[in-house]
């Protein structure tokens, strides 16, 4: 096979600093092609798998990324010119602070839970769940609020004591849950609150209003009440598990990962560009380690160093040709050693006249080209002898 550098000076793309890109689809041509299955073979040889994936993992699944054209950010200026002036505000723990935006916002997230209900899972989520059938999989640290990879029962639950349980990793929370500003309680994100969302209400957390009313009737103040909130990370506030995301961070560096798919994103959020370059640091110091970005548009200079192999294009167009051609890899490898091994063992009975002992023996008739018959055929012979 090709070495992956070499056919890009064929190519229409170019080679900038030591990462190649290549393109897929339309516009792909053969040195595309060679470079692939050189990731292929990486991807197929490689056992610690880290991806990190963004939005644009799930724009298939009709859930709208955040910085396109058509994007939530757009989606949301568009529609409230008078509330929000960014469509980043909307995102931003000051939503709250004043009663219009904060209208919007719930309004906004109520929508946004109907469009996840909907959603289905995306050939790249698949892409996701076969590297974790394949024992590939070291973690997947997705932004994402999804959910999508539940739907494929891919744990994210974190759990500090069995860090080898979960693949999944939420790093901006999710929308399975709501919770309580006051007391942080977690409530199921339900048709009950949609529905009040979609008012542009916020919902009244019921174990505060409880607790409240029997401390009234014992004679005491009532309690602060608070309201629930969708399960997400906004700007501008900590993560209430970005302590436990780090040590999760930190285990994963310790396993020596031996290779890295970062999709769907493009790296704007401080917190994930730091995770994507200290994780990639990591990947590169294992002798074959390699680190790809697969997404429509390039991320500038500032990633040269970083990224090895640089796929533009859709993702769930990579991820098909990536799983289908680790899948034919895996089977010429395994044609390879049986071809290889019938080669050995055909010279080997030929030298000892194999065919004739065995038929005088045990009356067996030996059939060299039959591959599956190999192990029985030297278990008999071995017995014969």
């Amino acid at each position: 096979m090709q070495s992956g550098i070499e056919p890009i000076k064929f190519n229409s793309l170019m080679k900038k600093s030591s990462t190649v890109f290549i393109s897929l689809g339309l516009s792909e041509g053969e040195a595309d092609k060679n470079v692939l299955e050189d990731i292929i073979r990486i991807l197929s040889n490689s056992k610690k798998t880290l991806v990190a994936t963004g939005a644009g993992i799930s724009v298939s699944a009709g859930i709208p990324d955040f910085r396109s054209e058509d994007g939530l950010y757009n989606i949301v200026k568009k529609r409230y010119p008078n509330v929000i002036l960014k469509g980043k505000d909307l995102f931003d723990a000051k939503v709250f602070q004043d009663i219009n935006s904060s209208q919007v916002f719930f309004s906004f997230m109520a929508e946004l839970k109907l469009l996840i209900e909907k959603a289905n899972i995306t050939p790249t989520h698949k892409f996701i769940k076969w590297l974790e059938g394949e024992d590939k999989l070291l973690r997947c640290y997705t932004q994402n609020i999804d959910c999508l990879e539940k739907k494929l029962n891919m744990n994210s639950h974190l759990d500090p004591k069995n860090k080898k349980s979960n693949k999944i990793v939420q790093v901006h929370g999710d929308m399975d849950y709501v919770f309580c500003v006051i007391c942080r309680t977690n409530f199921d994100f339900n048709q009950e609150v949609i529905d009040v969302f979609k008012d542009g209400q916020a919902f009244p957390c019921k174990k505060c209003e409880s607790q409240s009313v029997f401390r009234e009737k014992l004679g005491k103040r009532g309690q602060r009440e608070g309201f629930l909130r969708p399960n997400i990370v906004l700007y501008n506030e900590h993560h209430v598990n970005g302590d436990l995301i780090s040590e999760y961070i930190s285990h994963d560096i310790k396993r020596k990962p031996d290779f890295m798919i970062v999709m769907g994103t493009s790296l704007k959020v401080v917190g994930m560009k730091q995770l994507v370059k200290e994780m990639a640091k990591k990947v590169h110091e294992s002798k074959k380690g390699k680190v790809i970005l697969i997404n429509k548009t390039d991320l500038g200079r500032e990633w040269d160093q970083i990224f090895d192999f640089i796929i533009l294009a859709d993702c769930d167009t990579a991820c098909i040709r990536l799983e289908n051609g680790c899948k034919n890899y895996k089977e010429r490898e395994r044609l390879s050693k049986i071809y290889k091994e019938r080669e050995r063992l055909s010279k080997a009975f030929s030298k000892i006249g194999v065919e004739s002992k065995l038929s005088k023996k045990k009356n067996i008739s030996v059939t060299i080209n039959s591959t599956l018959n190999f192990k029985q055929v030297k278990k008999n012979y071995i017995k014969g002898i």
